[in-house]
């Protein structure tokens, strides 16, 4: 590991170098070295600094220059033990004056970082996040190459939020492609996820995919490193890869489909049945969520209509007493009986209505099928 005393003494180190030709041609006197540690808040009495530079000896006699192994292994290793990586890195001499640092990350393919300890040849290399490399620069290298957002300094790749951004960069970029059906927070996520797992499945099968196929346990280990097993539903074998729904962080708080093939993540639009398969479970979704919603109003509806229906029976003896008392009619006479047969007749008509509309989501939320297609959906899926 290198301390901040070391990273500064190095910092020092390579500002006295020239940016072209390789570092072996320019070492310096021990004295120079030894002042920039004394500069660097580095203790006397401590010498480890000094497996970092190797002897050398000159026409001028002996000087000491980088150890160029020592500095790339002490360099590697800061990066071991870290939470984002699956495995201890590793590096690998290229060639003169070129690196490569190893990252394999828990969530990624190995990613590489390539390290150069002269100023020029980084500038004959291209680096792009989407090829999995970085460029890493010792003796600065010019103006144009510094420009290059995909291109640091190795004091920059040694602090603690590097490989943080670097990770969350990756993810973004290389991270599985989803499609959401919904959020978890809706009643049919909170009331029937199976419903919603039942539903997928129907579907799928519907179109011609197998949910009832499982992947190896080569390419479900390799899913496992973009999506924690926990959080996966289903997997639904399509025409090239796997159709995977899950609740991972990838779509927050979402019921989502991902897919992958041969273990890798691949975009959503590759399948020809993740959309069609999510528009029918995202409508099954709707329409589950709306009943729910109506029938959660049963009960506030039932004291309501009570009320309401008590009240319009107190309120049709005053036009049945009216009745009587406009048109003579005796109590006892057929006339009057017939009146109070038409009212009663009316209360109960109006009642049984107000019934029967108030507990129509009930029915329809009884009635509510995961796996179960409409006579318009089967018109509509006729070509299926």
């Amino acid at each position: 590991m290198i301390s901040e005393p070391e990273e500064i003494l190095l910092s020092q180190y390579f500002a006295r170098l020239p940016r072209h030709g390789n570092i072996d041609d320019y070492p310096l006197e021990r004295d120079e070295i030894e002042n920039m540690a004394s500069t660097s808040r580095i203790d006397d009495d401590i010498k480890n600094w000094i497996r970092l530079f190797e002897q050398t000896r000159t026409p001028q006699g002996k000087k000491l220059r980088l150890n160029v192994d020592t500095f790339v292994e002490e360099l590697t290793n800061e990066f071991i033990n870290d939470d984002w990586l699956s495995e201890d890195p590793r590096f690998e001499y290229i060639q003169d004056s070129h690196y490569e640092i190893g990252l394999k990350f828990k969530k990624s393919e190995k990613f590489n970082l390539r390290l150069f300890v002269d100023g020029e040849s980084i500038e004959e290399y291209d680096a792009d996040i989407m090829d999995r490399v970085l460029n890493v620069w010792t003796i600065e290298p010019r103006e144009k190459t510094l420009e290059d957002e995909y291109c640091y300094s190795w004091r920059e790749v040694i602090q603690d939020e590097f490989l943080d951004g670097l990770a969350t960069e990756l993810e973004r970029v290389f991270g599985p492609d989803s499609w959401s059906i919904c959020s978890m927070n809706s009643a049919a996520a909170k009331k029937s996820p199976e419903g919603i797992e039942d539903s997928v499945s129907y579907y799928s099968r519907l179109y011609g995919a197998n949910p009832e196929s499982r992947p190896s346990n080569t390419e479900r280990a390799r899913i496992g490193t973009h999506i924690e097993e926990r959080y996966i539903r289903e997997y639904i074998e399509s025409e090239r890869g796997w159709i995977v729904l899950c609740t991972c962080e990838e779509e927050d708080e979402q019921f989502h489909f991902h897919y992958f093939v041969n273990g890798s993540p691949s975009s959503v639009d590759e399948s020809e049945f993740i959309k069609p398969i999510g528009r029918k479970v995202r409508s099954k979704v709707r329409k589950y969520n709306e009943t729910f919603e109506g029938k959660k109003d049963i009960e506030p509806a039932t004291k309501s209509m009570s009320a309401f229906l008590g009240v319009a029976a107190a309120l049709e003896v005053v036009p049945l007493a009216i009745l009587v008392s406009y048109f003579n009619i005796s109590p006892d006479s057929t006339s009057f009986l017939l009146a109070v047969a038409l009212v009663v007749l009316g209360y109960i008509l109006i009642s049984i209505t107000l019934v029967i509309y108030m507990f129509i989501p009930a029915i329809k939320f009884r009635r509510h099928s995961w796996e179960r297609r409409s006579v318009v959906e089967r018109l509509r899926d006729r070509n299926i």
